[in-house]
């Protein structure tokens, strides 16, 4: 599909002007010209087209002004690009609207080729962006079914062996002659159950990848005991101590957090493993509002090497990115929560061991944002 650029002004005399400047480029098939004459018009049109990726705004019109479509676009979307259009007497709103996060402006009375360039650049810009998007996208999908892989595969290895060891014991006892009829129904009474967790295991995970899905109001505490109970294979041996501060109403997106955390101690796990640390524990504090919360993850092993600390969430740094790893890795980690929870993921050491924040605002009432 072509990028879509929208011209929005009231002034419906300005649609030849643009068609004269940009015939060529949709000639050309390198992107298509819509028009819409309130800023109302141009909402609807960039909500049900997701290839409208260049809005062309003038700032003052009736109603809804091209300031408020301009906040309404950028709110929802990081992608697309505003290009907004007002006299050079009006320096003051086009410095507001360029804060605000408008990409370009153009002064009336329009300059033909400036606008011509001006468009042009920002709809590769958005393609190029698109790309970067869809290509994020493939990796964190390939990365989340090697998650989803290796914790079920973890989880199911003792009720797998346990379900084997029964199936041998009667199969000794068939040959020796001495299977009652209640040991059988104890040795299938036994499988039952571990067939039972092995199902219990997948309604887990259902649901925990699923795209598309809009913020929500949910219990921060609630995700990091679902990631404590997914966890819980990985997690023989390690003390977990939580200190959760909870209040008001939190929303933002629940399964991104939980692949945070579940990638985070996959990493102490594997930290504890590698160094062989005795008494291994793992902190998890939370302090939350209506507005944001604040995750404190930190572990007793040992922590980062300084060289590596600012670098640790590269994908070149991250063993679970490209280097042959499964799971989503730091490098994903800080994305999911820079890209669709608007927060941050930083890392420091403590005097025993990395200590990861995550700093997440609230997105309520920022329904549409993704």
């Amino acid at each position: 599909m072509q990028t879509g650029v929208i011209i929005v002004d009231d002034e419906l005399d300005v649609k030849p002007l643009f068609e004269q400047a940009l015939s060529d480029h949709v000639e050309n098939s390198e992107y298509d010209l819509v028009f819409a004459s309130s800023a109302e018009a141009a909402w609807k049109a960039f909500l049900d087209d997701p290839n409208l990726g260049v809005i062309v705004t003038d700032l003052k019109m009736p109603g809804t002004s091209g300031m408020e479509l301009l906040e309404r676009i950028v709110e929802k979307t990081r992608l697309a690009r505003v290009i907004i259009m007002s006299a050079f007497g009006d320096m003051d709103n086009i410095r507001k609207a360029m804060n605000l996060g408008a990409h370009d402006f153009l002064i009336k009375p329009l300059d033909l080729e400036d606008l011509r360039i001006t468009v042009l650049k920002a709809v590769r810009e958005f393609n190029a962006e698109k790309q970067k998007e869809l290509a994020f996208q493939m990796r964190l999908r390939q990365a989340q079914m090697g998650d989803l892989i290796s914790i079920i595969a973890h989880q199911w290895r003792q009720p797998l062996s346990a379900i084997t060891m029964v199936a041998g014991r009667q199969r000794l006892r068939i040959a020796s002659g001495n299977l009652t009829a209640i040991e059988i129904d104890e040795a299938l009474h036994d499988v039952e159950i571990q067939a039972k967790f092995m199902s219990e295991t997948i309604r887990d995970f259902r649901g925990l990848y699923s795209k598309d899905q809009p913020p929500e109001a949910f219990s921060i505490a609630k995700v990091i005991g679902r990631a404590e109970k997914l966890m819980e294979t990985f997690l023989t041996g390690v003390t977990v101590q939580k200190k959760l501060n909870e209040s008001g109403e939190f929303v933002s997106y629940p399964n991104d957090i939980l692949q945070v955390l579940l990638a985070l101690i996959q990493n102490s796990v594997e930290e504890f493993l590698h160094r062989k640390i005795q008494n291994a524990a793992l902190t998890i504090s939370l302090e939350s509002s209506d507005r944001q919360c604040m995750l404190t993850f930190s572990d007793n092993a040992g922590g980062i090497k300084h060289q590596h600390l600012n670098e640790i969430f590269l994908p070149s740094v991250s063993s679970k990115l490209d280097g042959g790893g499964t799971g989503i890795g730091l490098h994903m980690a800080r994305l999911l929560i820079e890209n669709r929870c608007q927060g941050e993921l930083t890392v420091e050491n403590g005097p025993e061991g990395a200590i990861f924040k995550i700093l997440i605002p609230s997105l309520k009432g920022k329904s549409n944002v993704r």
